[in-house]
């Protein structure tokens, strides 16, 4: 869409990521799907194995990140596609599918979410996973699987594509207009986190959490200044809740 001759507005259709690593952790905790893959599968048991027979200090898990019901809780999906948690499970036999799975889902939430990544490891990382679901996907057609059964919802399947065209398009714009990539901040969670903090500056006793733009504006400033002086000081000060 053209706003004159020398300005042009570019809208790039993407999912936000947040919401993506919520719905596949949802999908991967629901016992009533089987991922298949081949001869394997993958699967919460081998994940509940390391749990039972690992210290907590080698993979950081908990047992509330199996849980099916806490939908939203991104955090799990963050400790459950951990370096740490994928090192694990290279060491249980069969566990090749939930180890691949988890570890290319991890690299799709670090091609959005990860600021200092390379423009071109955010590409090959969103495309690597892209590619393996076309390729899963039509594996399991081949094999007559239910694709109900054994694979991602068409929501999220589409989404990630969307995700995938988003960030070539996004990294060609940037790199065109000589742009810093700042592809963390296409999210919904950095304005909601701006927000709680704006909400949070309210006296103790108010009951009034709603305000103005003018009084948003006044809070953002404030915000930038705590903001400015909690990394000038690296932690020396913090400000009481």
């Amino acid at each position: 869409m053209s706003l004159s001759d020398n300005t042009t507005v570019c809208f790039y259709w993407l999912q936000d990521t947040i919401h993506i690593g919520t719905k596949i952790k949802t999908l991967f905790l629901n016992r009533g799907r089987s991922l298949i893959m081949g001869t394997m599968c993958a699967s919460t048991t081998y994940v509940q194995d390391v749990i039972d027979n690992v210290s907590k200090e080698h993979h950081g898990l908990t047992q509330s990140d199996l849980n099916p019901k806490d939908k939203m809780n991104f955090q799990a999906v963050l400790r459950l596609t951990d370096d740490r948690v994928l090192a694990q499970l290279r060491r249980i036999p069969d566990a090749d599918a939930t180890e691949l799975f988890l570890c290319l889902i991890g690299e799709a939430l670090d091609a959005f979410l990860q600021p200092q990544m390379p423009p071109l490891d955010r590409i090959s990382s969103m495309w690597k996973l892209t590619f393996f679901l076309r390729l899963w996907r039509q594996w399991l057609i081949e094999e007559n699987h239910e694709l109900q059964q054994c694979f991602l919802t068409p929501q999220t399947y589409l989404c990630i594509e969307l995700n995938a065209h988003a960030i070539v398009q996004a990294v060609v714009k940037m790199r065109d207009c000589s742009c810093r990539l700042l592809p963390h901040l296409f999210s919904s969670q950095p304005c909601e986190k701006c927000f709680r903090a704006a909400r949070s500056l309210t006296s103790t006793f108010a009951t009034v959490v709603n305000f103005s733009m003018l009084q948003l504006l006044s809070r953002l400033r404030r915000i930038d200044l705590q903001t400015h002086i909690v990394h000038a000081l690296k932690g020396k000060y913090v400000f009481p809740r």
